[in-house]
């Protein structure tokens, strides 16, 4: 294990967001207005910041890195389709392991959640965990 950490936020440094809107259908686009981060399946059609990708995989070669993000509570999409951006762009990475942040405190508890995907677990099996 490498001994310092790094937290990178994943909208808008990883992920290039308005790539996502640029592809939205103009009545969709009308229909959501100022609430953009709720359509369903946007983080999936979002393309990465550039050189985003690289400088994740040369980081993540120096540091224990992590992935901050968040998903709007009115998206029920919003997470799957983070997670699969990151398998799908980033793939697991250095130690087999990449972990999401939520920036979003937990509705009941207050406390942040942490969701880990390991190579060592089938997909079927990931659960979200408490930090300590």
């Amino acid at each position: 294990m490498k001994s310092k950490i790094l937290y990178i936020d994943m909208d808008n440094v990883l992920v290039d967001f308005s790539s996502g809107i640029a592809q939205l259908p103009r009545h969709v686009m009308e229909h959501f207005e100022e609430r953009l981060d709720e359509v369903p399946g946007i983080f999936s059609l979002m393309s990465p910041m550039p050189g985003a990708v690289e400088s994740f995989k040369e980081l993540a070669g120096l540091y224990d890195t992590y992935i901050l993000s968040t998903a709007p509570w009115e998206n029920p999409s919003a997470w799957s389709d983070k997670l699969l951006w990151v398998k799908r762009h980033l793939g697991l990475i250095g130690s087999g392991v990449s972990t999401f942040i939520s920036a979003r405190p937990g509705f009941q508890t207050g406390r942040r959640w942490l969701l880990t995907l390991s190579a060592e677990q089938p997909d079927n099996s990931r659960q979200p965990t408490r930090p300590p």
